[in-house]
C-alpha cells in the first residue's frame, strides 16, 4: 500500500505524546533543568517512538489502527510509574508490583492487536482526533503558561550576585587545613530517635573519645538540600521558599565560603560533583563520571516504564561513591596547611547502595523506602567512614579542622509520599526532619556547638580559623 504525505502526518502524530511527555516534565520543573539538557533524551524517545510506529504499521497496516494503538502504548509507557502508584492507592489490600503491571499491560496490548486485526473500526478516526487534539492543547498550554515563569527565572538568575564581597581579615599566623564535609540526609540524634527509635550514642561517644565536639540538638531551617547548601556556602540565609534549582546552582558555583578562604591564601580542594565552587577555580578536584540519576534525562525516565532500570543501573553511581570516599582520604596530605576541602556526599541518602559493612546491596534494596533498617545500615557505614577519617586526621594532620554536617535529617516519610503515594508528613515530622548531624574536630580542642544550626556552626568555625567576626544573619 502506497504511503502518502497525509499518511506520514497521521503516523507521526502519536509522537506528539512523546514530545509532550518530555517537555511537560521540563515545564513543571522550571528552574530544575534547561531545554538543552533534555534534547538528547527527547531525540532518543522520538526515535524509539518512530521504531514502535513502524513495527505496529507492519502488523496492522491500517493507519487508523496504527495511530490508535501507538498512542495508547505511548500514554501507558510515559505514565507507567504514576499508573502503578494509582492502582496501589485504589487497591490498598494488594500490592501491585512493577512486574505485575507490566504483564497486565502486555496482555492488554496483545488483545488490542487481536481486536484491531479482526475488526474494521471506523470510529477510530474520531477517537484518534480526540487523543491527538488533547495532547496538542496540553502542549500549547504548557508553552503559553511557562513563558512568564521562564522570564522570571531568567531575570532572577541575572540578578544573583555570585562573587564574594567579604573583606579580608587580619593576616593569618597559621592556616590549618579545613575539611568541610556534608553527608546528605544523615539524621541528627533527635531525628533518628523520633522516627526510628534508634540511638546513635555509640557513634557519638566514639567521636567524643577522639576529641570531636558533638551536638545532639542541631537543626537547620529547611529540609531541602538546594536551600540549605546554598545558605551554608554563602555564609548567610540567602534563599527563599521560591528558589529554583538553577538559582541554587548559581548561588553555589562561586560562593563566598570558597572565595573568603582564597582571599586569605588558601587553596581549594573540591570533593564533589555538586556545583559547590564549580567556578571558583579549584586547585584540586576529584574526577568522577556523571550518572543517569544526576541528569534531567533521569528525571524523565523515572516516570516511564523504564524507571526500575534507571535506579538499578548503579555501577557508575556505586563506583563514583567509592571514588569520592577514597579521594577524601587522599586529600589528607595534599597540602601541609592552607587547604580548604569541601565535600558533599549523597550518603546516607537513597539510593541505598551500601550495607553496614560498606558492601554493595542487591539492586532491589536501592530504593527500599519502607524498610528503615536499610537506611540505618547505610548510615552505620557512614559512621565507619567518618570514624576512620577522624583517625586519619589525628594521625596525619592533627592540627586540622574538620566540620562534618548533614543538610537535613532522614526524610523517609516524605519520600514515601513522593515515590509511593503515601500520606504527607505532618508539621511535627517536618520539624524533626530538620534535625542534623553536626560534629566538629577543632585541632583536638573543645568547642561548644551544642544546639547551633549547621549555618551557625560553620560561621563560628570560619570566624575562628580566619580571625573574623562575622555575625549570623
Amino acid at each position: 500500500m502506497k504511503i502518502t504525505k497525509k499518511d506520514i502526518l497521521w503516523l507521526l502524530s502519536p509522537l506528539i505524546i512523546i514530545l509532550y511527555t518530555c517537555l511537560h516534565i521540563l515545564f513543571i520543573n522550571i528552574g530544575e533543568a534547561t531545554l538543552i539538557e533534555i534534547v538528547p533524551i527527547l531525540c532518543l524517545s522520538l526515535l524509539a517512538g518512530i521504531v514502535v510506529i513502524l513495527l505496529i504499521k507492519f502488523l496492522l497496516k491500517d493507519n487508523r489502527k496504527v495511530v490508535f494503538l501507538s498512542s495508547i502504548i505511548f500514554i501507558i509507557c510515559a505514565n507507567f510509574k504514576s499508573l502503578e502508584l494509582y492502582l496501589n492507592k485504589i487497591i490498598p489490600w494488594y500490592e501491585i508490583l512493577y512486574w505485575h503491571l507490566l504483564l497486565i499491560v502486555i496482555f492488554i496490548i496483545f488483545n488490542l492487536i487481536i481486536i484491531l486485526k479482526s475488526y474494521t473500526l471506523k470510529e477510530l478516526i474520531n477517537i484518534n482526533k480526540v487523543i491527538i487534539s488533547v495532547f496538542i492543547i496540553l502542549l500549547v498550554s504548557d508553552i503559553v503558561f511557562s513563558i512568564p515563569k521562564y522570564a522570571n527565572l531568567i531575570n532572577n538568575l541575572n540578578t544573583i550576585e555570585t562573587t564574594s564581597t567579604i573583606e579580608k581579615g587580619k593576616e593569618l599566623t597559621e592556616k590549618p587545613n579545613f575539611y568541610y564535609l556534608i553527608f546528605d540526609e544523615y539524621g541528627g540524634y533527635e531525628n533518628l530517635k523520633y522516627f526510628m527509635n534508634f540511638s546513635n550514642d555509640e557513634f557519638y561517644n566514639l567521636l567524643k573519645e577522639k576529641k570531636v565536639n558533638v551536638s545532639y540538638s542541631s537543626r537547620n531551617k529547611d529540609i531541602m538540600t538546594m536551600k540549605v547548601v546554598a545558605d551554608l556556602v554563602n555564609l548567610k540565609n540567602i534563599t527563599t521558599d521560591e528558589i529554583t534549582y538553577l538559582e541554587s546552582v548559581k548561588l553555589r558555583e562561586n560562593p563566598p565560603l570558597v572565595n573568603l578562604f582564597k582571599q586569605h591564601g588558601y587553596k581549594f580542594n573540591k570533593l564533589t560533583n555538586d556545583p559547590i565552587g564549580e567556578k571558583s577555580l579549584p586547585d584540586y578536584q576529584v574526577k568522577i563520571v556523571k550518572t543517569t540519576l544526576d541528569t534531567p534525562a533521569g528525571i524523565i525516565l523515572q516516570e516511564t516504564i523504564f524507571y526500575p532500570f534507571i535506579i538499578k543501573k548503579s555501577d557508575k553511581y556505586h563506583n563514583n561513591m567509592l571514588r569520592l570516599l577514597s579521594y577524601l582520604n587522599e586529600s589528607v596530605g595534599l597540602e601541609k596547611n592552607g587547604l580548604l576541602s569541601i565535600a558533599h556526599f549523597n550518603l546516607p541518602h537513597l539510593p541505598f547502595i551500601f550495607n553496614e559493612n560498606g558492601e554493595k546491596n542487591p539492586p532491589y534494596m536501592y530504593q527500599e523506602l519502607e524498610n528503615e533498617q536499610i537506611y540505618l545500615n547505610q548510615l552505620k557505614y557512614v559512621n565507619k567512614v567518618i570514624g576512620n577519617f577522624i583517625d586519619l586526621i589525628r594521625k596525619k594532620d592533627p592540627g586540622a579542622v574538620v566540620l562534618i554536617q548533614s543538610d537535613h535529617g532522614c526524610r523517609l516519610v516524605l519520600q514515601r509520599n513522593t515515590y509511593l503515594g503515601q500520606r504527607k508528613p505532618t508539621k511535627e515530622e517536618i520539624e524533626y526532619m530538620k534535625s542534623i548531624l553536626n560534629v566538629l574536630y577543632y585541632k583536638g580542642e573543645k568547642v561548644n556547638i551544642e544546639g547551633l544550626s549547621g549555618y551557625e556552626t560553620l560561621n563560628l568555625v570560619v570566624n575562628k580559623i580566619l580571625g573574623l567576626n562575622m555575625v549570623n544573619k
